[in-house]
């Protein structure tokens, strides 16, 4: 059994244990590792890092279910955007020094889509109040809608 995998059998949380197997299966070994999360460097086109953690965040947007998986991209938001996104969605997290912006939910494909929807308002292609923000968002969330740039595809396969 490898270290991720012992690591992974002591986690508490069955939800992300049984997406860290996927996530072993997808990108391999991880790049580091914790006793509560793995972490994995540039595992996909535009994206930083991936980070599964041994917990599970309940979330009500736009259904009630549990994060867990975290997917960073260079994204640079201005104080107002940042503002924005913090309204439309409590899994969207920004480090405006670094220039990042982090996906925090129960999959990667939702992560993609969170990233995309950001990429889409901060580059202007999105445009709306607070609230017909955040419907787009729950729209492209339950369609598993991506940017239309394209800038951030859907993973191949639902790890």
């Amino acid at each position: 059994m490898s270290a991720a995998q012992q690591i992974i059998s002591c986690w508490k949380n069955e939800k992300p244990k049984q997406y860290a197997i996927k996530l072993l299966g997808a990108f391999g070994k991880p790049d580091y590792f914790t006793p509560d999360s793995l972490t994995w460097l540039n595992p996909h086109q535009n994206i930083l890092k991936v980070c599964v953690m041994d917990e599970e965040i309940m979330h009500m947007v736009p259904s009630r279910h549990y994060d867990y998986v975290y997917s960073t991209a260079r994204l640079a938001t201005t104080p107002a955007q940042a503002c924005m996104l913090q309204y439309i969605s409590g899994s969207i997290i920004i480090d405006q020094l670094k220039k990042e912006v982090t996906a925090r939910c129960g999959a990667l494909v939702k992560n993609q889509v969170t990233l995309g929807f950001i990429y889409d308002y901060i580059t202007g292609h999105l445009h709306g109040s607070k609230d017909q923000l955040q419907a787009e968002y729950k729209r492209r969330i339950n369609n598993n809608i991506s940017s239309s740039s394209g800038i951030f595809p859907l993973p191949v396969s639902e790890a």
